[in-house]
C-alpha cells in the first residue's frame, strides 16, 4: 500500500493536473485524451464523467448516496416538460430534467495541458475567451451539446445518457462524492481543532504518518473549499438543535440545571460531583476558601458566547474544580443573575441535604470589577434571599452582597503595570516608583494613611487621576482596598487574593477538550472536562496517586525561585546583549539609553562651534540659490484659459511693479518675498487697525526686548516697542540645519518659546555719531506674541550635502493638550518647487486641500488646471527630509507651506499664553481689547522700580518724537503698596485687576520650563510639582513658589507692583513669625473687616463640617468672575484639612472644596460669633511634634523603599562601623567619616561612640527615615542607639544617601575640572556636600502646622487685645464641642495674660435644654442619701457635658 504522501506527491506531478509554461518539444506532443483517470477509491455505482449512451435506474438511496448524481462535466441544466410528477409509479411519467454539456475551454498551443470549466452563462464565457491561458496563448471554446435526461419518480430517478464527449476532461472539479465527504467528515471529527491549512497538510501520529484531506479529491487542494466545508459541517448540528437538545437532556438527566432560550440565553449545567464540592469544610491555612468566578472567552463558537465558571477548592484533589458552568450568549447582568441565582439555590439545596446553615459567607466570590459580574451577583443575591422570605430589606441585602465580593488583586497589578508604561502620562524615569507606590495601596490598612498616599501619588503623578477615581468608586475600592473594605476581616483573608485559579482553570480547560465548539459539542465537552476531576476524585480516595511529587510545586518554585514559573527568570546580561543583527535599535532601553561620556563630549564640542555662528532669523540668506536669476518666466498657451491665466498673472506683476513691491518683473525673488512686502505698503496706504486682522493670517507678531546693566553707578535700562512688528515668512540655511538637525518642529518651538536665554551684544544701543553712550552689558530677547495662520518658510541652499531640513506632518507649538483642546498644531498644506536653472527661476507646487488627496500645479501647464497625483498620499509626497521628497525632474523644494488647524480661535489661545508667560517671565505687559479683534496691542514694561523715560531725554536717537520705541530706567525701591481691606459690604468680589498675583498658565510649554522651589518643599520644574496651585515668583532669585504656602497669606492680595521676596532672600527679620506678648495693651477696637476680604490663600481658616468647625489651611478661591455680592456664600475654596482632625465616622471624608459659607477666621475680637461656633476635635499645634521632635521619636517615621535601595549593599560596612571601633582597620578613602575623625582627632564619648554634626540638607523627615531604617536593617543596630544615633555609622549612611542622590551633579563638577571620576571621588564629595552649613530655609517646612500655629495662637489667645472673646468663649452657647473635647487644655503660657475679667463673660445666654434643669434639681434633692462617690459622678457629668458650668 502506498503512503498518503507518495500518493500526494503522485496526483501533484501527473501531467494533466499540472499547468506548464509553453516550451519546445524535440518529439511530438501527446495527444489529449478521454480516458477517465483512476477513481482513487471512489463508488463504483456512479461515475461523475459519464460518456457514451446509455440507460440506467437508480434508487433514491443510491441518489442520495451520490449526491444527486452529480457530475463533473460542465453542464448547463434545464427542465422538462411539465407534466411528469415525482409521485408517478413509472419513470417515463416521472419529473424530467435536462442537463447539457458545455464542453471545456482550451488554448491553441498544443503542449500546454490546462483544461478550464467554462461558466454557464454566455457572456461568462466570453469573458473567459477575452483572459489568455496560464501558458500565455489565445484561449477557444470547445462546444460539446452531449445531453443527459433524468426521470424523478417515486422508484428513484431513471438516467439517460446520449452522445460522446469528444473533449478532454476540465483539470478544475467541483463536487465530492458521498463516500468522499463522509472519509472527508471522519478526519474532521477526529480533529475538530484542525483548520483548513492543517487538514491539507496532514495530521501528526505516533507513527509519523500524516494524513490529508487532499488526498481525498483534489477538490480539497483548495484551501478556501476546505474552510467552507468546515462551516458548512459544523453548522449541521444547528439544524435540528430543538430536537437535539431534547434528546442531550433525555441521555444525560440531571445535568442541566436550567435553560432560557430568549433574547438573554442561558444553559446552566452541573454534576452531582460538581455540586458536593461548593459545600465543603473552612480550611485555616490557606487562603482558598470561597468560590472564584470568572468567564472564559474562547471556549464557544461565536466569540460574544461567554462560559461563566464558579469554582471552588478541593482539599482532596488539592486544586480548584469548577462548580457550576453557565453557556451565555452575552455578559450582561442578567446573563450573570441567572448564573449566580442557580448557584446559590444548588449550594442551599445541598446545605440542607447535610444538615448545615445557609448563611451569606458561603456565598462569597472572588471575582474581577466587572459591572455587569457585581450587578449580576447582587440581584441574584436579593432574589435568593426574597424568595426564602428573609427579613432584612432590600437596602439590607444589597449592602450584605457587597459585603461578599473580593476584588482580583492581579487585575489591578496588571493595570498598574500597564499604567506605568504609557510615557505621556508617567515619566519613565519615575515609573517604578510610581509602581510601587500604587501597590503601597493595598497594604495600608487605615483610612487616613490611605488618604494621604492618594493625595502624594495624585500630586506627584496628575494625570492618572482618571484611572486612580476609577479604582476608588465605592463600588471597586471596598473589593480591593483594606480601609474601604466591607467583607469580614476573617474571610477577606481567607479567601484567595486573585482569579488567577478559575484562569489557569479556562487554560486546562482548552488543553482538555480544545476550544471554538457550538453549544451541543460544548456541552459534551465539558462533561467530559468535569468526569475527568470526578475519576481523579475516586482514584484519590482510594489511595491511587494522581500526580508525581508535591500537588503544588507553584510553592515550591516561588520559595526558591521568587517566581512561580522558573523558566520566566530575567536573562542573564549575556543573553540580553544578543539582538538579531538583522534588527535595527527598536526598544525604549536602546532609543533612550544614556550616551557615553566620549559621546556627550564630542556633542558638547559641537554645540560650542555652532553657537558661535549667528543664527539670526532676520539676517539675508548670502547663499540663496535665487541670488542671481530672473524669475516669473512668461509661458505662451494656445488655450483661452492660460491666455486669460496669462493676461491676469502679467497684470497682477505689473502692479507689483507700480507699487514698487518688486523691482521689475524679472527681479530676482523668493517664492514668497513679495508678500512680506506688500502688507508695508498697507500699512503705509491703510489705517493699521483696518489691516491688522488681515495680516495676522500670515505675519507673527513679534517684540525685541532690550535691556543693559547701565554703566558704573547709572541705572539698569530697557527698551521695548510699543506694538509688536510683523514677520511674514521664514527662511532657514544649512547653519540652523546643524543647530537643530534638521528637525523644524524643534526650530520652531524654540523659535517661539518664552523662557529663552538673552543673546548679549557688543555695545548698548545708547550710541550718538559712533560713540557709545553705554558701556554696560547689553542683551536682547525677540518674544513671540502671535503666530500666523499660515505659516510660510523657505529653505535656502537647498542643493548644499549638509542642507538636511525634515519637513513633519504636524508641528505642535505648545503641549499636546493644546492640540487637543484647543487644535493648537499646524498641518502641512503644501509644498513649493523652484528650477534650479541659472538663467530662469521656475516655480510650481504640490498642495492638499483634506490632508488625503496631493495635487500638482505648474503654472500654465495643463490649462491652468491643477492635476491630481494618483497614488501620492502626504506622507509620500509632502514630508520628509529634503532630500528624499520625490521632486518632479529639475526640481527642488524650495519652501513649505503649513496651516493652523484651529485657526483666529487657536491664534487667540497661543497669544494668551505667550503674554501671560511674558508676563511672568520678562515683566512684559500687553494690553488687548479682547472685544475689538482688530485692535493692535500696546506693550509695556511692568517691572518694579522702574519708570519710562522722557522722549525728551532720548538724545541718542534723531528724532525721538516719531520713535516706536518705549525706554525705562530703573529707580530707587520705595516701600511697597499694602492695600487696606475695604469696609465696603457690597463691594464687587471681583478684585482680581488690583490684587491678584501672578499665577502659572495650566497651558505652558513644556519647552517654557521654570524653577519651582517651594517651602512646602515642592522642587523641581513647576509643570510637575505646582500641582495646580497658584504661584508666584521671587524678585531676587526668580523662583517660583505656592502662594498658599506663605506664612500667613503674605504672598496673597499683593498689589501687581509690590515686590515679592521668598524666605530665602527675605531678610532674617522678615522670617521671624509674629509672637503674642503678654504685655499687650489695650488698644482701641477697629472695624472689622468683611469676612471674604479676611479669607486669603496661605491662612488658616475654620470649615465646617455637619456641626462642628474644623481647621484648614486655605489654599486658592475658584474663579468668581460674574458672581454679584450677594452670592459671596457660593464661592468654593480649595482647602487642606488639618492632619490631626478627628472627625466624625458619620461624616465621610471631608471635601476638598467647601463654600465659603462654610468658612470662618479666627472671629479676632468677636465674641458673640465665637460662643456659637461647636468645634470639632483635633490635635492642637502644641501638641503636635516638631521637627526636633522628629530624631528623637524617629520609628515613627514612614519607610522608605528608596532607602532600601541605596543602602542594602552597604550593610555589611555599617554594621562593621557599629561593632568595631579601631578606627585604622578602614580605608579612609571608602569611609570620608572615618578620614574626617582621623584628621580632626576627634575623642569618643563615654559609650564609645563619635559624635558627628553634620547632615548636610537632609531634613529632619529624612533624618529620622534614615534612622528607622538604620535600627530596622543593621544587626544590633536597635539595642545600640546610643552608639550610631548622630555618630559615625549613621552619618556614613547619609554620605551614602547623598552619593546616590547627587552622583549627575557631582560627575559634572569633575567634568568641569577634568579631574579623574571614580568612586572614591564621589564618597568624598558626598562627604563635603554634608559639611555645608545650609541656610535655614533649605529645608522643608511643615506649612500645614505652621498654619494652624498661627490661627489658634489667633483663637485661644487671652489678652486685652482680645478682650472679652479671648476668655474662653467658643461654642459657649451653642452647646458641647465634638465628643466633649476641652479645647483649652494645655494652652501655651504665653498665650495667656492678666487682665480684668467679668463674672458675666462665662454667662451662658441661651436658654439650657430641659433635660439639664432636670438632671441638675435631681441632683441637688438626692444629695443627701447619695454617697460622696456618687455624687462626685453626678457632678463630673455635669461638669464634662457643660464646662462652662
Amino acid at each position: 500500500m502506498k503512503h498518503h504522501s507518495q500518493e500526494l506527491f503522485e496526483l501533484c506531478t501527473d501531467t494533466k493536473s499540472i499547468p506548464r509554461r509553453r516550451t519546445r518539444s524535440v518529439s511530438p506532443p501527446a495527444a489529449r485524451t478521454n480516458q477517465r483517470p483512476k477513481s482513487g477509491g471512489r463508488d463504483e455505482l456512479w461515475d461523475p464523467w459519464p460518456d457514451g449512451d446509455f440507460e440506467k435506474l437508480f434508487t433514491w438511496e443510491e441518489v442520495l448516496r451520490t449526491d444527486n448524481l452529480s457530475e463533473h462535466w460542465a453542464c448547463q441544466p434545464g427542465g422538462g416538460d411539465k407534466r411528469g410528477s415525482e409521485s408517478a409509479l413509472a419513470w417515463s411519467q416521472g419529473k424530467k430534467t435536462r442537463r447539457v454539456c458545455l464542453g471545456v475551454i482550451t488554448c491553441d498551443e498544443p503542449t500546454c495541458e490546462v483544461v478550464t470549466r467554462p461558466q454557464t452563462r454566455r457572456a461568462g464565457i466570453m469573458g473567459q475567451l477575452n483572459a489568455s491561458c496560464l501558458c500565455g496563448s489565445q484561449l477557444k471554446h470547445i462546444d460539446c451539446g452531449v445531453t443527459s435526461v433524468l426521470y424523478s419518480f417515486k422508484g428513484g430517478v431513471y438516467y439517460i445518457h446520449k452522445g460522446i464527449h469528444h473533449h478532454p476532461k476540465q483539470t478544475h472539479i467541483l463536487h465530492l462524492s458521498r463516500d468522499e465527504r463522509t472519509r472527508f467528515e471522519q478526519i474532521v471529527f477526529e480533529n475538530p481543532a484542525a483548520g483548513p491549512a492543517a487538514l491539507i497538510a496532514g495530521r501528526n501520529s505516533l507513527t509519523g504518518t500524516r494524513e490529508s484531506v487532499a488526498t481525498i479529491s483534489t477538490v480539497l487542494l483548495n484551501q478556501d473549499r476546505v474552510k467552507a466545508e468546515l462551516q458548512a459541517l459544523r453548522g449541521k448540528s444547528t439544524r435540528n438543535f430543538v430536537d437535539d437538545f431534547a434528546e442531550f437532556q433525555k441521555n444525560h438527566p440531571g445535568y442541566v440545571l436550567y435553560s432560557q432560550f430568549e433574547a438573554v440565553t442561558v444553559v446552566v449545567v452541573q454534576t452531582q460531583f460538581m455540586v458536593s464540592q461548593l459545600v465543603t469544610d473552612f480550611i485555616e491555612d490557606e487562603a482558598v476558601n470561597g468560590i472564584v468566578s470568572d468567564a472564559a472567552h474562547g471556549f464557544w463558537y461565536s466569540s460574544k458566547d461567554l462560559l461563566i465558571i464558579s469554582s471552588t477548592y478541593s482539599a482532596l484533589l488539592a486544586c480548584w474544580v469548577p462548580g457550576l458552568m453557565t453557556y451565555a450568549n452575552g455578559g450582561s447582568a442578567e446573563h450573570y443573575r441567572l448564573h449566580f441565582l442557580v448557584l446559590f439555590n444548588s449550594m442551599a439545596d445541598e446545605c440542607e441535604k447535610h444538615g448545615r446553615e445557609v448563611n451569606d459567607e458561603l456565598f462569597g466570590n472572588v471575582v474581577d470589577f466587572s459591572e455587569a459580574e457585581r450587578v449580576g451577583f447582587t440581584q441574584a443575591f436579593i432574589m435568593f434571599w426574597t424568595n426564602r422570605e428573609d427579613s432584612r430589606s432590600q437596602a439590607e441585602l444589597e449592602d450584605a452582597a457587597g459585603a461578599l465580593l473580593k476584588g482580583c488583586q492581579q487585575h489591578y497589578r496588571s493595570q498598574v503595570t500597564r499604567v506605568k508604561k504609557i510615557s505621556g502620562v508617567i515619566d519613565p524615569a519615575k515609573a517604578d516608583n510610581f509602581q510601587s507606590r500604587a501597590l503601597a495601596l493595598l497594604l495600608v490598612l487605615d483610612m487616613d494613611t490611605f488618604k494621604q498616599k492618594v493625595a502624594s501619588l495624585l500630586r506627584d503623578y496628575p494625570k492618572t487621576k482618571p484611572w486612580l477615581e476609577w479604582w476608588l468608586r465605592d463600588s471597586h475600592a471596598q473589593m480591593l482596598f483594606p480601609p474601604f473594605q466591607k467583607m469580614k476581616t476573617g474571610l477577606f483573608q481567607a479567601m484567595p487574593d486573585s482569579t488567577n485559579a478559575e484562569e489557569a482553570m479556562h487554560a486546562k480547560l482548552y488543553a482538555t477538550v480544545g476550544k471554538r465548539y457550538n453549544l451541543m459539542e460544548g456541552l459534551l465537552c465539558l462533561q467530559v472536562f468535569m468526569e475527568s476531576f470526578q475519576l481523579r476524585a475516586a482514584g484519590r480516595s482510594v489511595g491511587a496517586p494522581i500526580r508525581y511529587g508535591a500537588a503544588k510545586s507553584w510553592q515550591t518554585n516561588l520559595q526558591i525561585h521568587g517566581r512561580t514559573h522558573p523558566e520566566r527568570a530575567p536573562r542573564s546580561h549575556r543573553s540580553k546583549s544578543r539582538k538579531n543583527d538583522g534588527r535595527p535599535p527598536d526598544t525604549s532601553r536602546q532609543l533612550l539609553r544614556t550616551h557615553s561620556k566620549t559621546r556627550d563630549k564630542q556633542q558638547a564640542s559641537k554645540e560650542d562651534l555652532d553657537s558661535d555662528s549667528d543664527n539670526s532669523l532676520d539676517s539675508n540668506i548670502s547663499n540663496h540659490p535665487l541670488s542671481s536669476r530672473p524669475s516669473y518666466p512668461c509661458i505662451d498657451q494656445t488655450s483661452n484659459a492660460s491666455r486669460i491665466l496669462t493676461t491676469q498673472r502679467d497684470g497682477f506683476r505689473k502692479n507689483l511693479r507700480a507699487t514698487r513691491i518688486i523691482k521689475d518683473i524679472s527681479s530676482a525673488d523668493g517664492v514668497f518675498g513679495w508678500l512680506g512686502r506688500a502688507f508695508r505698503l498697507l500699512l503705509h496706504k491703510m489705517p493699521p487697525e483696518e489691516t491688522y486682522l488681515a495680516r495676522t493670517f500670515f505675519e507673527a507678531q513679534i517684540i525685541d526686548l532690550r535691556f543693559c546693566s547701565g554703566t558704573s553707578g547709572g541705572p539698569m535700562h530697557w527698551q521695548i516697542p510699543r506694538q509688536p512688528h510683523p514677520k511674514c515668512h521664514f527662511q532657514l540655511d544649512v547653519k540652523l540645519s546643524a543647530q537643530y538637525k534638521g528637525d523644524l518642529a524643534a526650530w520652531f518651538r524654540d523659535l517661539i518659546r518664552v523662557n529663552k536665554e538673552a543673546t548679549s551684544k557688543t555695545y548698548c544701543w545708547r550710541t550718538l555719531d559712533a560713540q557709545v553712550l553705554c558701556d554696560g552689558s547689553s542683551n536682547f530677547i525677540t518674544l513671540y506674541l502671535g503666530i500666523p495662520v499660515m505659516l510660510i518658510v523657505e529653505f535656502g541652499d537647498v542643493l548644499h550635502r549638509d542642507n538636511k531640513w525634515n519637513i513633519p506632518k504636524h508641528i505642535r507649538p505648545l503641549t499636546k493638550e493644546a492640540e487637543e483642546q484647543h487644535s493648537l498644531v499646524y498641518d502641512v498644506v503644501g509644498l513649493a518647487f523652484c528650477d534650479p536653472t541659472p538663467k530662469l527661476a521656475h516655480f510650481i507646487t504640490r498642495y492638499s486641500l483634506d490632508g488625503k488627496r496631493v495635487y500638482h500645479y505648474d503654472d500654465l501647464s495643463h490649462g491652468g488646471y491643477a492635476q491630481l497625483l494618483k497614488n501620492a498620499t502626504v506622507k509620500s509626497h509632502l514630508v520628509g527630509n529634503l532630500h528624499d521628497i520625490p521632486a518632479p525632474g529639475g526640481f527642488n523644494v524650495h519652501g513649505v507651506v503649513y496651516r493652523l488647524r484651529g485657526g483666529s480661535d487657536a491664534q487667540n489661545f497661543f497669544a494668551e499664553h505667550q503674554i501671560a508667560a511674558a508676563e511672568r517671565l520678562h515683566h512684559v505687559h500687553v494690553k488687548r481689547d479682547l472685544q475689538s479683534p482688530g485692535s493692535i496691542p500696546i506693550i509695556s514694561l511692568s517691572r518694579t522700580a522702574v519708570a519710562a523715560v522722557d522722549p525728551d531725554n532720548l538724545i541718542w536717537l534723531k528724532n525721538p518724537a516719531t520713535t516706536q520705541n518705549i525706554e525705562y530706567e530703573q529707580v530707587p525701591i520705595e516701600d511697597p503698596l499694602v492695600l487696606q481691606a475695604s469696609g465696603n459690604e457690597e463691594e464687587s468680589l471681583s478684585t482680581s485687576e488690583i490684587k491678584k498675583p501672578l499665577e502659572l498658565d495650566d497651558g505652558e510649554s513644556e519647552a517654557s520650563d521654570y524653577t519651582f522651589d517651594c517651602r512646602c518643599g515642592a522642587l523641581g520644574n513647576g509643570h510637575e510639582v505646582a500641582g495646580g496651585q497658584k504661584t508666584i515668583r521671587c524678585d531676587l532669585c526668580e523662583n517660583w513658589s505656592h502662594i498658599a504656602c506663605q506664612r500667613g497669606g503674605r504672598a496673597s492680595n499683593l498689589h501687581p507692583k509690590a515686590a515679592f521676596y521668598c524666605d530665602g532672600c527675605s531678610t532674617q527679620e522678615s522670617k521671624a513669625p509674629p509672637t503674642r506678648k503678654s504685655s499687650r495693651k489695650a488698644t482701641t477696637k477697629k472695624k472689622t473687616a468683611p469676612l471674604h476680604t479676611r479669607l486669603i490663600a496661605g491662612k488658616g481658616a475654620l470649615a465646617r463640617l455637619g456641626k462642628y468647625w474644623y481647621p484648614v489651611r486655605l489654599i486658592q478661591s475658584y474663579d468668581t468672575v460674574g458672581l454679584p455680592a450677594s452670592a459671596r456664600n457660593r464661592v468654593r475654596w480649595w482647602v487642606v484639612w488639618w492632619r490631626g482632625c478627628r472627625f466624625p465616622l458619620s461624616l465621610g471624608s471631608p471635601p476638598g472644596d467647601v463654600e465659603q459659607g462654610d468658612l470662618m477666621d479666627e472671629l479676632w475680637q468677636d465674641q458673640a460669633k465665637r460662643r456659637e461656633i461647636r468645634l470639632g476635635e483635633w490635635i492642637h499645634s502644641w501638641d503636635t511634634p516638631r521637627e526636633e521632635d522628629l530624631i528623637q521619636n524617629f520609628m515613627s517615621a514612614e519607610v522608605s523603599k528608596e532607602l532600601d535601595d541605596i543602602l542594602l549593599p552597604h550593610i555589611a560596612s555599617l554594621q562593621k562601623l557599629l561593632d568595631s571601633p579601631d578606627l585604622n582597620q578602614y580605608g579612609a578613602e571608602a569611609y570620608p567619616v572615618i578620614d574626617y575623625i582621623l584628621r580632626s582627632r576627634k575623642k569618643p564619648d563615654g559609650v564609645g561612640a563619635y559624635s558627628i554634626p553634620f547632615c548636610g540638607d537632609i531634613s529632619s523627615h529624612e533624618y529620622a527615615k534614615i534612622a528607622r531604617w538604620f535600627s530596622e536593617n543593621v544587626p544590633g543596630a536597635s539595642g545600640q542607639v546610643e552608639k550610631w544615633l548622630g555618630g559615625m555609622p549613621l552619618v556614613h549612611a547619609f554620605t551614602l544617601v547623598v552619593a546616590h542622590r547627587k552622583a549627575s551633579d557631582f560627575e559634572k563638577r569633575i567634568e568641569a575640572r577634568n579631574e579623574e571620576w571614580n568612586d572614591s571621588m564621589l564618597l568624598k564629595m558626598a562627604w563635603a556636600d554634608l559639611m555645608i552649613s545650609y541656610p535655614t530655609n533649605s529645608f522643608v517646612a511643615d506649612v500645614d502646622l505652621e498654619c494652624l500655629t498661627a490661627l489658634e495662637a489667633r483663637m485661644f489667645e487671652d489678652s486685652e487685645e482680645a478682650g472679652p472673646a479671648g476668655n474662653q468663649q467658643w461654642g459657649l452657647d451653642a452647646g458641647q464641642h465634638h465628643r466633649r473635647w476641652n479645647v483649652y487644655l494645655g494652652i501655651p503660657d504665653e498665650w495667656v495674660s492678666a487682665r480684668d475679667y467679668s463674672e458675666s463673660e462665662l454667662e451662658v445666654r441661651k436658654t439650657l435644654p430641659a433635660p439639664f434643669d432636670r438632671y441638675l434639681t435631681y441632683v441637688i434633692n438626692s444629695a443627701a442619701p447619695y454617697s460622696v462617690i456618687t455624687l462626685m459622678l453626678h457632678l463630673w457629668s455635669l461638669q464634662t457635658s457643660y464646662p462652662k458650668l
